[in-house]
């Protein structure tokens, strides 16, 4: 909101809009009144001061319009005329209750809909992070072309060494980025509860620039192992389960059973950086981690640095390189071709989220055009019919500007009402938008009808009435002159007159913008089928997976984590219809797993599998998830316990690395260069591709191992259930209450669900732009049927007379659904060649979809065109109908 407490530039605009001699003479006075009315409608909220602005623009163009003089009060007369302006508007749409409502409507459906997607922009592009300073904060990272990484997370190693050597960094701090972790945390009535968790050094809170509600935040020292265990807590968290108690600082509370102290609370909304964390706990990495091989080899941390005072982006990022190549030259084996980049925190955090924002942007913006023509059109030909009151009017004495002023009054009391319908729509097309896809900056920005999406609703409700409120009312004005006042008692006759072939004339460019947005819908909705469709590599159908996560306090050694998982799986296959459990380190579509380089035994000395995928599970999971066994056999209970190691792969490595040769019985290692401590796993089968990420992207060739060899706390049990799900989570949770009541069930879901959630981005857009699109068909459909009915209702005498020299009501019909065609298909060529010209902005939203496909080119056409047939056929029938004594004497 602006600054009420001085005279803002929005004001002064104003003032510029009224003659030379009152801005001199009253000038000031106005706005010093403008300032203390504007003060007080800030007090009032949002709305009053945004409807107040609305009002202060009305009066003023009215005013100006009107070329009042007072000389007492230049105010007290720009607002008689405006609510002169305003009661005669008010009065001439109330007795055109269908045109208002039609005009409303449309405007609303185009301002609600523009400023829905707006709120989600602003919460991912253009709304501040929380932060001191954010715009010195920035995202490090790591590429190396060998692997193919762009962007890709960094070793804890080498962004220790950044820390230290990049002087232009004041700090670095890290975060566990792309999985979420969890602690057990038993509440006040003793029921276990994963709550979500964050790895973090100790001095993330102080780079990024958070202020604590509560407490004082950790140090850098505190993220190593030796200092006493800690935990920062949300608001959300410390309200709910810690009871908002004021004094909680330094209390221990106990999660996975071990005690740690609660050294801050967060500020209410704050949860980075990923909204649904509720705790965040040290690494404790060991100090002497630092000089082993796994800390420089692993990379699996998001570094975040804020820059010093003084320095530059270009200046850190020349140093960043630089340190970067030091650690290629001291780290060959472990650091080759490996290359550090830094990208501005904000864009970092967004990713790949702006792009098709900012396309459903130009969308909508295209929508919100298309409603602006559509009421133009209506007020067109509403203008055309009150040629003949305006005439009398102007006759009588009003100047031009003065009708051009109360015509715009009009159009502002319609822009006033379809922008509060519009902020009503965006207010539940909001909602509608996060449960669609959650939006905002990684818990920092969240979607909202906050104060500059309601001052964009406002600015573009202003914008809008001058788009189709300005051409009109000033056709209308000029029109309006004393000859035609033969024209004010009667009916016109003849063709249509000039409003109504401007209105005819705008026919095309709202086909043509309808083409445009029904084309990129069926782009996107052809894309969406098509990622649908793809197999996924299992079979879902009656499938359940939830997380399970063992207290390290309780579980320490190898043998108890084996034992719980044995104890838990037979416990849940006694469970009624449950045929089959297994336990997996990852779940298909959501699982990006850790990666390792690999080496065959017998292979050349210089051959080496950069990045394969890993994998562990018990030995029911292929069957469970339906994955088929295409060679050898799958994995059997004593594998991994003792003796000789085993492994299984997927068809993608088969195919990739042993396409000529037979794969089961070799021997394969995941060091990069074999020594004799090298531990061999011998491939016993080979099963079907599961698609490991997302649906967009094929398998990566993956290896399994047995869940003894890769063992872990935190797991993933999947279930074949024949039943229903009534009743399932509790027979579930009691079967693992049976082997330990401090271990809880976690995020029960259906893998039907799971796979569904895998084309959500596909589905949010093929949603928004397949409502864009109906939209613009409805909007196509009004304008047409609008214009050409008055066309119609013009022509009535023409018709009589073609009717009355042997025209039959086919010819008739013709002439007129040709001409609405002829109209409508001129826009349907402009808008299919500005698609075609455009067609590349789609092209990076689509999958196995061409951005000149040919069914949606060929479909989108046929489709306008039968919209223009469809609109314009009853106006054709009841021109057919005309009775031409009738006509004849009337015209």
């Amino acid at each position: 909101m602006a600054d009420p407490s001085r005279p803002s530039l929005w004001f002064r605009c104003l003032l510029r809009l009224q003659p030379r001699g009152l801005r001199e003479q009253f000038g000031e006075e106005w706005l010093e009144t403008a300032r203390q009315r504007d003060r007080a409608m800030a007090r009032r909220g949002w709305a009053v001061w945004v409807l107040h602005r609305m009002r202060e623009a009305a009066g003023a163009v009215g005013a100006a319009a009107a070329g009042r003089r007072d000389s007492n009060s230049w105010e007290a007369g720009m607002m008689d005329v405006w609510r002169q302006d305003l009661r005669y508007a008010w009065r001439s749409l109330v007795r055109s209750p269908g045109f208002l409502a039609i005009a409303v409507l449309v405007l609303g459906a185009g301002i609600g809909a523009t400023t829905t997607i707006f709120s989600g922009v602003h919460a991912v592009l253009l709304a501040p992070l929380p932060f001191d300073r954010p715009e010195r904060l920035v995202g490090l990272w790591e590429r190396n072309p060998d692997f193919g990484w762009e962007q890709a997370d960094a070793a804890p190693a080498n962004v220790l060494d950044w820390r230290e050597r990049v002087d232009a960094f004041e700090d670095v701090a890290a975060y566990r980025g792309g999985s979420l972790g969890g602690m057990t945390w038993i509440d006040a009535d003793g029921t276990p509860r994963r709550v979500a968790t964050v790895e973090v050094t100790g001095n993330l809170f102080g780079v990024l620039g958070i202020r604590p509600h509560l407490g004082a935040f950790p140090d850098f020292d505190d993220t190593w192992a030796g200092a006493s265990p800690w935990v920062v807590v949300s608001h959300a968290f410390w309200s709910e389960s810690l009871g908002g108690d004021l004094d909680v600082i330094g209390r221990t509370v106990e999660l996975d059973g071990i005690p740690a102290q609660v050294r801050a609370v967060l500020p209410e909304g704050m949860r980075f950086p990923i909204r649904e964390a509720q705790l965040w706990r040290p690494y404790f990495w060991d100090p002497a981690a630092r000089q082993q091989a796994w800390f420089r080899r692993a990379h699996f941390v998001t570094p975040v640095a804020r820059l010093a005072d003084g320095a530059t982006l270009e200046q850190a990022r020349a140093q960043l390189d630089a340190v970067a190549l030091q650690l290629q030259d001291e780290y060959p084996e472990l650091n080759a071709n490996m290359f550090a980049g830094m990208t501005p925190l904000p864009e970092r955090l967004v990713g790949d989220l702006g792009r098709p924002l900012r396309t459903l942007m130009a969308g909508v913006a295209v929508l919100l055009l298309l409603a602006c023509l559509n009421v133009g059109n209506l007020f067109l030909v509403r203008a055309e019919a009150r040629v003949g009151e305006l005439t009398v009017r102007r006759a009588v004495g009003a100047p031009t500007r003065r009708l051009v002023g109360q015509l715009l009054t009009e159009a502002l009391l319609v822009g006033v009402a379809g922008g509060v319908l519009g902020l009503l729509l965006s207010a539940a097309g909001i909602g509608a938008l996060e449960a669609l896809r959650p939006l905002g900056v990684a818990g920092v920005t969240s979607v909202g009808l906050n104060g500059p999406v309601l001052a964009f609703g406002a600015g573009v409700s202003l914008l809008a009435v001058l788009a189709f409120g300005l051409l009109p009312a000033t056709k209308a004005a000029r029109r309006a002159i004393p000859s035609g006042l033969s024209r004010a008692g009667g009916r016109s006759g003849g063709g249509p007159g000039g409003a109504t072939r401007s209105a005819q004339g705008l026919i095309p460019l709202q086909t043509a913008l309808a083409v445009v947005l029904v084309l990129a819908a069926g782009l996107v909705t052809r894309s969406f089928d098509r990622l649908r469709s793809e197999d996924p590599g299992i079979v879902a159908d009656g499938v359940w997976a939830f997380s399970v996560a063992l207290p390290a306090a309780s579980y320490e050694s190898r043998d108890a984590v084996l034992d719980f998982f044995d104890r838990a799986l037979e416990r849940i296959e006694a469970v009624p219809a449950v045929e089959g459990a297994a336990v997996t380190s990852g779940l298909p579509l959501t699982f990006s797993g850790w990666t390792s380089q690999l080496v065959a035994r017998h292979w050349e000395p210089d051959r080496v599998v950069l990045d394969v995928r890993h994998r562990a599970s018990t030995p029911g999971y292929f069957d469970v998830m339906g994955v088929p066994l295409l060679r050898g056999r799958r994995f059997e209970a004593g594998d991994g316990l003792g003796g000789d190691r085993v492994a299984i792969v997927n068809e993608s490595f088969a195919d990739t690395y042993f396409a000529d040769e037979p794969v089961l019985g070799r021997q394969v290692t995941f060091d990069r260069v074999p020594t004799e401590a090298s531990v061999w796993r011998t491939i016993v089968g080979v099963v079907g591709d599961e698609r490991q990420a997302t649906l967009s992207q094929p398998a990566d060739p993956e290896v399994w191992e047995p869940f003894p060899q890769d063992w872990g706390r935190v797991r993933t049990i999947v279930v074949k259930h024949a039943g229903t799900s009534d009743g399932l989570r509790a027979s579930l949770a009691a079967a693992l209450t049976e082997v330990d009541p401090n271990v809880p069930l976690d995020d029960l879901r259906r893998m039907d669900d799971i796979v569904e959630a895998a084309s959500a981005d596909a589905r949010f857009l093929a949603w928004l732009f397949s409502l864009f699109a109906t939209l613009a068909l409805a909007l196509a459909a009004v304008g047409l049927y609008g214009v050409t009915a008055q066309v119609v209702r013009r022509r009535v005498p023409e018709f009589g007379i073609r009717m009355a020299l042997g025209a039959d009501h086919a010819s008739v019909m013709r002439l007129v659904l040709s001409r609405t065609l002829v109209l409508a298909g001129a826009g349907v060529v402009a808008g299919t060649l500005v698609a075609l010209s455009g067609a590349g902005v789609l092209e990076s939203l689509l999958y196995e979809t061409g951005a000149r496909d040919p069914v949606a080119f060929a479909a989108a056409p046929a489709i306008l065109l039968a919209v223009a047939l469809a609109a314009a056929w009853w106006p054709a029938v009841r021109a057919a109908g005309v009775d031409p004594a009738r006509s004849l004497s009337e015209g």
